[in-house]
Formats: C-alpha cells, structure tokens, sequence
C-alpha cells in the first residue's frame, strides 16, 4: 500500500499540471485578468453631483480617493428584497416577477456572509452627497453588504460563464499554440469593454444575463450532439426556472430545439417526427410550469400579481394597442423596433465587427486554404447571425426601447469572431505570429480604455 502513494501523487500532480496548462484555463485566466482591471478602473473618477446622478438614476457612494462606487438605482430594491426575500410578496412590489434573481441573491449573501464581516469595518458608513435618502443608502452601506457581493459574484460568474461558453462553442483543444491563445482572449475580453459591463457589472441588475443567455443559445445550436427525451426535458424546465430571473431566457427553448435539430440532421436521422413534436410540445409546457406556477402561487397568497414591464412600459401590450388603430400603425411600430435595436446591436458591435474583418482579410491573405477555412466558418456563421437575429425580434416583440437591450445581440458575433481565430490557426503556416498576438492586445486595451475613459453609459 505505501508504494502506491507516490504513484498516486506524482498521477495528481500531472494531472493538476495538465488542468493548468489547458487552453481554455488559460484563456479563461487572461479573460478574468483583463476583467479584473477593468473592474477597478471603472471605480476610479470623481464623485458624481447629486444633481447629475439623479438625471442618470445614478446612485454615487464616496469612497477614499481616487475611488467612487456608481451603482445604478435600481440596485436598493434588489438589495433589499435579497435581505427580506418575503418581500417578494408585497403588492404592488415592481419586482414581483423576478423570483429566481432575488433568491440567486440570498444564496449568494448567504455564502458571502463571513466575508462581509471581515470587510464591513472598511465600507464607507456615509455614501456623501446623494440625491436619494441619505438614511435609506447609509443603512444599505451597513446592512446589506452580504448580499451585495452575492450579487457582484453573480454578475462575475455570469461573465466568467459566457467566455467558457465561447471556449466551449469554439472547441478550444487541450493545448494551443500561445500566440493563437492570446489572439483568442484578446478578442474574447470585447464582453467586458462594452455600455452593459461599464453601466452594470457593479450594480445588482439582471443586465449580465444579456451577454450570458445569446451566448449560452448560440452553445446550444453549435453543440453538435443528439440530446436524448430526458435531457432535453431537464434543459426545458431549467429554462422556465432561468425565466423568473430574466424573461429573455425563454429564447434559449428555441436555441435548444435549434440546436437538436441540426444535431439530428448532421447524424443522418430526420429532424422532424411525430415523437419529436410530441416532446417539443412537453418541452414547451415543462418551460412554462416554473412562470406559471409562480403567478398562481402570488396570486393567490395576496390577490394580486404585479407585472411592471406591462402596466408602466406597455412592454408586449404595445402590440394589441397598435393593432387597434390599425394593420399600418402595427406594420410602423414593428418596423420602427426593429430598425431601432438593429441599427443599435450594429452600432454596438463595431469593434467586433471590425476584428471579425481582420482576422478574415489575415486568413485570405495569409493562408493556402482559405477556402477551407471559409466553408468551415459557414456553419458557426450563420448560427450567430441567427441567434441575433432571435434575441432582435424577442426585444421587438418586448417593445421596451433601450440600447443596453440590444447588446444582446452582440454577444454572438464576439463569440463567431473567437471561432474564426481557432479555426485559422491550422491553415495558418506555422500558427498565429506574434505580430498578430500584439496587434489582438493592442486592440483589446484599446478596446477596454474607451470602455473605462469615456463619459457614460451608467444606467
């Protein structure tokens, strides 16, 4: 038996190293490095007027200079319901129909507890001049610092989830050559410099799930495996869970069927039966039990249910009162939303865009089989055209007009553009060269900079 151990040991060593040395953990350790620093910098600046903040529903807490905290309005109402989750249930709460982010934020302050109590001597116990109620957000400051890092965890989480997602859609092998690996990260930190990161990625807010939901979808149809009944119904009814945190969640039922369809198509079996409509259609149900189901139970418990998206933004009623005036008055708002988060996603994708033309005009001019590469790069392609296009028609049919809405739409293209580095790198003579690993980062930091310097967004 002791002559065993150090074979065992020297076995676990290997393979730790061998975990360390895999392409997607490293990547991943660039992506979480360059986030970090974003992070902190996004926490450097002066303080913000109270009059300014409230015209951007800003809330600006002072901390030792050169550091402030801007952390969107909304956040006191998720803090607060994270720290009496019974609120949940009070009428009227414009919350009501995001169980599943707010008890995410009791988990999460649950496990962060102890080290909120290490760190609870250095927060500030006055957040300075404030247009909101100075007692309201000094009792935040003390109270509810436990579910605050719960929350900055998730957000993180949901960031670190989406670049493993790209790794995962990209099919990132063990090894890679260094250079390509760092053209990969490079092109994959574009989730952290964009508005939603700047505006959000301190605040407790569902906006992270706008990155991470188009990305998890474009997974989904890029996965190229058969699902068997039992793991597409799980899949389903997670989906409904994922909709009481965010409603844009329910895209993710048609990536998954998507993504059936085409595995069954590439295995040769048709993707189209009987018994597959008959699960789509347990799929779909399965999916709207967890929403449902909540409805009833609220309902019924205070007879009333309270779905702000509806009564204060006409969010998808919009619909029926546009049809009432008529087949053109619909047909102009319709094609009015959807020019607006179009040209929106379009805008806000330019630096992607923009690396996707590199990377293709270095391949074509670089590369012997650029043909190969070209019809390896139709599949991926057209799936991430197609999941953006999802999520645009998902946020036209909401009606809510924001740009942060349509970054949705984005995430798929940055996740496309790191397929198109790991696909080059075998039609490229000798791999990726240094020269492009400096140009990727050069970008990157650009990229990250304008991000952090520029004046706004911040809600």
């Amino acid at each position: 038996m002791p002559s065993d151990s150090p074979a065992r040991m020297t076995y676990s060593e290997s393979g730790g190293s061998r975990f360390l040395r895999s392409a997607t953990v490293r990547a991943t350790g660039l992506f979480a490095g360059v986030l970090i620093l974003v992070m902190v910098a996004l926490l450097v600046g002066r303080p913000m007027s109270p009059e300014r903040a409230k015209e951007l529903c800003v809330i600006n807490v002072t901390l030792p200079a050169p550091f402030r905290l801007l952390l969107n309005c909304d956040v006191t109402e998720f803090l607060r319901m994270a720290h009496e989750p019974s609120t949940l249930l009070e009428p009227e709460n414009s919350r009501q129909s995001r169980p599943a982010f707010i008890l995410a934020g009791v988990a999460a302050g649950l496990l962060f507890t102890p080290v909120a109590m290490l760190l609870q001597p250095l927060v500030p116990t006055d957040p300075g001049p404030t247009w909101r109620k100075v007692d309201k957000v000094r009792f935040g400051l003390q109270a509810y610092l436990p579910v605050y890092l719960g929350y900055l965890a998730l957000n993180v989480g949901a960031l670190l989830g989406a670049f493993v997602l790209a790794c995962r859609s990209a099919r990132l092998p063990a090894t890679m050559q260094d250079y390509g690996l760092v053209v990969f990260a490079c092109i994959g930190t574009l989730m952290v410099s964009n508005d939603v990161v700047k505006a959000f990625v301190w605040s407790p807010h569902t906006q992270m799930f706008n990155i991470l939901f188009p990305v998890g979808g474009l997974w989904m149809i890029l996965r190229n495996r058969v699902l068997g009944p039992s793991e597409l119904l799980l899949a389903s009814a997670a989906i409904g869970v994922g909709m009481l945190a965010y409603g844009a969640a329910g895209m993710l039922l048609v990536c998954l069927w998507a993504g059936q369809a085409w595995a069954l198509h590439k295995a040769g079996r048709p993707p189209l039966t009987r018994r597959l409509l008959a699960l789509a259609a347990v799929s779909l149900v399965l999916c709207a039990i967890p929403p449902v189901a909540w409805y009833l139970f609220v309902k019924f418990s205070i007879g009333s249910f309270e779905l702000i998206e509806t009564r204060k933004y006409n969010q998808i009623v919009w619909i029926a009162q546009a049809a009432r005036e008529g087949f053109g008055t619909l047909a102009s708002a319709v094609a009015r939303k959807t020019w607006f988060f179009t040209s929106q996603m379009l805008r806000q994708a330019l630096p992607v865009l923009f690396a996707l033309a590199a990377i293709t005009a270095w391949v074509l001019g670089q590369s012997r089989t650029k043909r190969a590469w070209l019809q390896e790069m139709r599949e991926p392609a057209a799936a991430a055209v197609g999941v953006c296009a999802l999520f645009v028609a998902f946020y036209t049919f909401i009606g809510y007009q924001d740009e942060r809405l349509a970054y949705a739409g984005v995430g798929p293209l940055i996740v496309l553009a790191c397929i198109a580095v790991r696909r080059a790198e075998p039609h490229l003579d000798g791999g990726w060269p240094r020269a492009a690993a400096w140009a990727a980062g050069g970008f990157a930091a650009a990229c990250a900079a304008f991000t952090v310097l520029k004046d706004g967004p911040y809600s």
